[in-house]
């Protein structure tokens, strides 16, 4: 008795032969629902794509703006460059007006150091504080509460 159900279970189709026939079979007599679907997920895959791309690209020219304004301000730092400075500054302003959080504190670190730099102490202030309060960092944090030590602001 055992041999006979055995026997018969294995000549039942499987399940998963079974379901895809299924599918195949639906697949056929709704062609336009399938490829209304197909197209769908193309679209959805392609937009997915397309987005990944171009916050790629966002992304690299923040990094971009990042070096740019490092070097410029190195360059007033090692020449005195006043021009240096300034491009430094607008450079850093652009990064604000990109948006990318992490290299955000990090422009806010060096506008508050440029604004030290023009003796515009409050701009200083305002940008460490903006550091101190809303980044993730905690090295950002800590380089921001020391500057605004050293201007006697508070934390």
């Amino acid at each position: 008795m055992g041999r006979r159900n055995i026997r018969e279970e294995a000549k039942k189709p499987d399940i998963v032969v079974t379901t895809i026939g299924s599918w195949v079979s639906w697949a056929k007599a709704n062609p336009k629902t399938v490829f209304l679907g197909g197209a769908i997920l193309i679209l959805l895959l392609a937009s997915v794509f397309g987005w990944s791309v171009y916050e790629s690209r966002k992304n690299e020219r923040a990094q971009y703006l990042l070096s740019q304004g490092l070097r410029s301000y190195q360059q007033f730092s090692q020449a005195g460059e006043r021009d240096s400075l300034l491009k430094a500054e607008s450079t850093f302003k652009l990064l604000l007006r990109e948006g990318r959080k992490g290299l955000s504190d990090v422009a806010r670190l060096y506008l508050g150091k440029i604004s030290r730099a023009q003796n515009r102490t409050e701009e200083a202030r305002t940008y460490y504080r903006q550091v101190a309060q809303g980044s993730q960092d905690p090295l950002l944090k800590r380089a921001a509460a020391a500057a605004l030590q050293e201007l006697g602001g508070s934390k």
